[in-house]
């Protein structure tokens, strides 16, 4: 017992010290002002914009974050800048979350005592490509998605009892307020609850039914709702997350599609999202084809479907978002660049974590040197993962210094407004017009002056 709490002792080490290097980059690389997408919550966080309004529950992209929102209004309240505070909720969110999801796999069960393999999972997380998660409030939704899928396997994999049954169905019920990975876990676990209805031969109705219920209403509420009142962001791309004809794109482009859900699989594994999307590609069918040949070595069929299907293991979560994301984002292109976008490297972080668990979970039922050597192959191969930090740093550094430049022009109460406009022109709300943005400045503006950064 002690040795297993000594172990998992060491996640809370690895992930303190990646914390304490986001509160150095961020310190060092500051971002003061909203950049892109972040503009569209200047409101909230400087609190010129009321929370309890209709535009509280608006999809933002096609995406619904209630919780996003209230969290970056609750930052404004602290002193200094929210933009800058809200670093500190990202990484409170995101890596609590990976703490509660690596502990969830690696429970007194699998006996597993080895420093070295519980170092190889947390490689996986610590990846800084997609940086400005951490470092923005466009990121806080996806962080937000991570700590209640944390929660989710913990609640499954490590609680027992009620305690585990209310864990499980608040992570249920909140996860779609936050991005459309939360989205991902509601599927996942409908998947589960589908597969045990069909499968055992003593079905729980009352468990059933219950999580059913929990689920639609979840999803009724956060995305259906609005999309029928036509409750949507007008400076965002008008996405509908219920169009199904998306959900079954797959059928129409196949190829585009797994050509798109491959590269997703190899994303977190490459360093920049400006490498060719042939390389990630690559790597996405090299990553099945080692994990299909590993699997068909220590399971049967029906033992592999039973473990999948649990839904203890964040593998299917992954699967369910990367579904998810090739239905809406791939385009009638066989490789897209999207396809090596930042935004998307946490749902293949999932998928990669969930392929590591299952393998390192059954690491003493190999023998022979090539079944060890392809074990040994597939391991090394999602650690590269960590080379992300290359994109990260420099991304901050660049967004750090268009962001001072601007921060700069505000401050300065003589200059005209046309020069920040033209400072801001770079890190503008995409879908911004020009008249927009001058009235985000002159936003930014007065919440500086409130925050006495701005002498009157």
């Amino acid at each position: 017992m002690k040795l297993y709490y000594k172990y998992l002792l060491k996640f809370e080490i690895y992930l303190i010290f990646f914390a304490i290097y986001l509160l150095i980059l961020a310190k060092r690389y500051p971002i003061k002002v909203p950049i892109t997408d972040d503009w569209l919550y200047l409101g909230l966080g400087s609190h010129q914009t009321q929370i309890l309004k209709i535009s509280l529950f608006e999809l933002v992209g096609g995406h619904q974050q209630i919780l996003t929102k209230i969290t970056i209004w609750f930052v404004g309240f602290f002193p200094g800048n929210y933009v800058q505070n809200l670093i500190i909720s990202n990484i409170f969110f995101a890596l609590f979350g990976f703490y509660y999801l690596l502990v969830s796999q690696f429970s007194r069960e699998y006996r597993i005592n080895s420093p070295l393999i519980l170092i190889l999972p947390t490689l996986i997380v610590f990846n800084l490509k997609p940086l400005y998660l951490y470092m923005s409030a466009t990121g806080l939704g996806l962080c937000q998605s991570i700590f209640l899928i944390g929660v989710y396997f913990y609640a499954r994999n490590i609680e027992a009892g009620m305690k585990s049954r209310i864990l499980t169905l608040l992570t249920l019920f909140l996860s779609p307020f936050t991005t459309g990975m939360g989205l991902a876990l509601s599927i996942s676990h409908t998947i589960h609850l589908t597969y045990n209805f069909f499968t055992k031969k003593d079905k729980s109705y009352r468990f059933f039914l219950l999580d059913a219920f929990i689920i639609a209403m979840s999803l009724f509420f956060a995305y259906l709702l609005p999309s029928i009142t036509d409750n949507v962001n007008s400076r965002t791309p008008q996405v509908s997350s219920f169009d199904f004809h998306r959900l079954i794109l797959f059928l129409y482009n196949p190829v585009h599609f797994i050509s798109f859900v491959l590269a997703l699989i190899g994303n977190p594994l490459i360093p920049s999202s400006r490498l060719d999307p042939y390389v990630p590609f690559g790597l996405g069918i090299i990553v099945l084809i080692l994990f299909a040949t590993i699997v068909s070595k220590i399971f049967s069929q029906i033992n592999f479907s039973k473990t999948i299907f649990a839904n203890k293991n964040p593998i299917l979560v992954g699967i369910s978002f990367l579904y998810l994301t090739s239905s809406f984002r791939s385009t009638d292109q066989y490789f897209s660049l999207d396809s090596s976008a930042p935004r998307y490297v946490f749902g293949g972080m999932l998928l990669l974590l969930g392929i590591q668990t299952i393998i390192l979970q059954n690491y003493s039922t190999f023998r022979k040197r090539v079944d060890k050597a392809l074990v040994l192959a597939l391991v090394l191969l999602t650690t590269f993962s960590v080379s992300g930090v290359k994109t990260g740093v420099e991304w901050i550094k660049v967004r750090s210094m268009q962001s001072s430049k601007l921060y700069e022009c505000v401050l300065d109460t003589k200059k005209s407004r046309g020069p920040c406009v033209y400072e801001a022109d770079i890190i503008r709300e995409a879908d911004s017009s020009n008249r927009e943005l001058i009235a985000d400045l002159i936003m930014l503006e007065k919440y500086f002056k409130d925050k006495k950064i701005i002498k009157p």
